[in-house]
């Protein structure tokens, strides 16, 4: 049976208002019927009606269904049966589905059952199709990059004391220009630029060394066959070069247990990102799940990736020199996270330089860092074990941090710019809590 804590549960309402009103719900007396078959939960809730609502709950996924007229997803009633259950399972009767039960159980998985078919009768794309395609997708970006060196250049001669008096457009511009080269990730480290130029003391620092990173990728693509063929999946993922499911899937998978340390689910528009931090207890092998959905598909996004929740099964780790974004296999619930091993700060930091030296447009690294501890001073957070310290990133206002360690050694999970820690995860007395969203940076 998948069991879902309370924490847990409150995590996947859809806002605050609906976490608050699902507790009250939560209670033995606001259900007629409550039961389980050890994998879904269903029940009748009393409502304003006559009639009371059908609830129904998958919980491997998680995926809801009620009756009721909300059109949020999950409604209070699934929330309030899941913590109920979470909080009293011995009030639960354990029965077969119900009628009303079976029949949407059985509806998805005929509809599951129904893209697999529809996976498998996908034909095989034409190879020469896509041999042209690949091309025409390389004279693009040739082109763009070559646009982009000569713009670098400029900036170069006219210098970053100019920048602030740019309009918007000037940035706009080259941005779209890059898109249409197919070369979106390029246009993200353009619009990343416009953002620094004037904020902060030293913006001019900052912007110059995006600058340097910028006319880095360009001179990379230049010499692309000369590199590793590790080095050029980095290269060509920096420039925003989609590679297939199909593809990432087809590479040896890394089997583990792997703890979910953080997530978080961030809009841009119309769309959803959703970003997950997974660390292998057996391996110590950090990894990054992103999953995109529309506004409107919003509900379609995996809702299991919970901390502290350990999954077993196999991750698909995308090519480069040092890979950390994956796609998932299969994975099971596997418990609560018992641990965080952690390293030293002098450890953890040479590793990430290691791992930058190997790949020197890194961006953000992953972190746990054992027996530390926390203190606040010059209006910013800091972690120091007995022989080194870090300071934590301005943006970083989580004070639960400072609470749950209470001046005792605590062990952190974190993401490393090179310069600042933004912690997303303490484990204090034996128990791992998800702190603050944020600091996902450029792998996002």
């Amino acid at each position: 049976m998948t069991r879902w804590t309370t924490e847990q549960v409150l995590q996947l309402a859809p806002d605050a208002a609906s976490a608050r009103a699902a507790k009250p719900l939560a209670s033995a007396a606001k259900w007629q019927l409550r039961e389980t078959d050890g994998n879904a939960l269903w029940g009748l809730c009393k409502g304003s009606g006559s009639n009371p609502y059908q609830t129904r709950v998958d919980l491997a996924e998680p995926a809801f269904k009620c009756s009721c007229p909300s059109r949020k997803f999950p409604c209070k009633h699934a929330l309030a049966l899941m913590l109920l259950h979470a909080e009293q399972p011995a009030g639960f009767g354990q029965n077969t589905p119900l009628p009303w039960v079976q029949e949407w159980l059985d509806s998805r998985a005929e509809r599951a059952s129904r893209q697999a078919a529809r996976a498998e009768k996908t034909s095989a794309p034409d190879p020469q199709a896509q041999a042209k395609r690949a091309a025409r997708r390389e004279s693009r970006v040739e082109q763009g990059v070559a646009e982009l060196q000569r713009w670098l250049g400029d900036r170069m001669r006219e210098g970053l004391a100019e920048l602030p008096g740019k309009s918007y457009d000037f940035w706009t511009t080259l941005a779209a220009r890059m898109v249409d080269a197919q070369a979106p990730g390029l246009a993200g480290r353009v619009n990343g630029l416009a953002s620094l130029v004037g904020r902060g003391e030293d913006w001019s620092g900052r912007c110059l060394s995006a600058l340097g990173e910028m006319h880095l990728i360009t001179r990379a693509w230049s010499r692309l066959d000369a590199q590793p063929e590790d080095l050029q999946a980095e290269i060509r993922g920096l420039l925003g070069e989609p590679r297939s499911r199909e593809a990432v899937l087809a590479g040896e998978p890394v089997i583990d247990c792997w703890a979910v340390l953080a997530a978080s689910l961030t809009e841009d528009g119309s769309l959803f990102t959703q970003r997950v931090w997974l660390r292998g207890m057996g391996s110590g092998r950090f990894a990054l799940l992103l999953n995109f959905a529309h506004q409107t598909q919003r509900a379609s996004l995996p809702a299991g990736y919970l901390p502290p929740r350990m999954l077993a099964g196999s991750l698909y780790f995308y090519p480069g020199v040092a890979p950390l974004r994956a796609l998932a296999g299969e994975l099971e619930f596997a418990g609560e996270l018992p641990e965080l091993p952690g390293q030293t700060v002098l450890a953890a930091t040479t590793d990430y330089r290691e791992a930058l030296r190997r790949q020197p447009l890194l961006g953000i690294w992953p972190m746990t860092l054992a027996g530390v501890r926390v203190s606040h001073r010059e209006r910013r957070f800091w972690l120091s074990d007995d022989a080194h310290q870090l300071p934590v990133h301005p943006a970083f206002r989580d004070w639960r941090l400072l609470a749950l360690s209470g001046g005792e050694p605590v062990n952190i999970f974190g993401l490393w710019d090179g310069e600042t820690l933004f912690p997303r995860g303490v484990l204090a007395d034996g128990r791992y809590m998800a702190l603050m969203e944020g600091g996902d940076g450029r792998l996002g």
